[in-house]
């Protein structure tokens, strides 16, 4: 990254990890325990891999607020998200409405990924969201994102008469593959198209 190296931001680079991976384990053993299927927590995490993302948005060169990021939700299963001083993270509700979030320096937002929603069996929701950028300053951030090797197993504990499976098991890659795709970039919902036992039309 430099010809000399730079120890000191491989360092906090390294304990930032190390801090974003266990809020992420406690917060998947918090949702599988909740569920009741604390017993596949350490099967889960075998296959997993990690991705850390440094990301650098730029003030914008005119008044009004400028898009940062456009609208997306994630791919992941979960993503552990830490920005600076400079907030522009906003979320889409269900009802359409988008609110920004006000996090202090000591706050991680947790977000609900694709792969989420299908392994809960559409319990979760995962949430659309997007940077918009004001004032001078530039926004920086962290994202720790979950992504499996292997398949995901929809756990059959979260299927029942009342709520009957909506998803397949599915390889987790070929979901990031799936989304490069023209039918995938056409899908109204991602997560059903590529897995879902019904799959909607595109």
């Amino acid at each position: 990254m430099w010809p000399a190296g730079n120890d000191r931001f491989c360092e906090i680079t390294h304990e930032f990890s190390k801090i974003a991976l266990e809020l992420d384990h406690l917060v998947i053993k918090m949702i599988f325990e909740s569920y009741g299927v604390g017993k596949y927590y350490d099967s889960h995490l075998e296959p997993m891999s990690y991705l850390l993302r440094v990301l650098k948005h730029k003030a914008p060169k005119v008044k009004e607020p400028n898009l940062g990021f456009a609208r997306h939700t994630d791919k992941s299963f979960i993503t552990v998200l830490y920005q600076n001083q400079v907030k522009g993270l906003e979320v889409e509700t269900k009802d359409g409405e988008w609110i920004s979030l006000e996090l202090s320096p000591s706050t991680f937002a947790v977000i609900a990924g694709d792969a989420l929603v299908a392994w809960s069996n559409g319990r979760l929701h995962s949430p659309y969201h997007k940077v918009m950028m004001s004032g001078s300053e530039e926004r920086y951030s962290l994202g720790l994102f979950q992504f499996s090797s292997g398949m995901i197993q929809i756990p059959e504990e979260l299927g029942d008469d009342e709520h009957p499976l909506q998803f397949k098991s599915f390889d987790h890659l070929g979901l990031l593959r799936f989304f490069h795709t023209e039918e995938g970039q056409k899908s109204k919902s991602l997560i059903k198209s590529y897995c879902g036992i019904q799959p909607e039309k595109v």
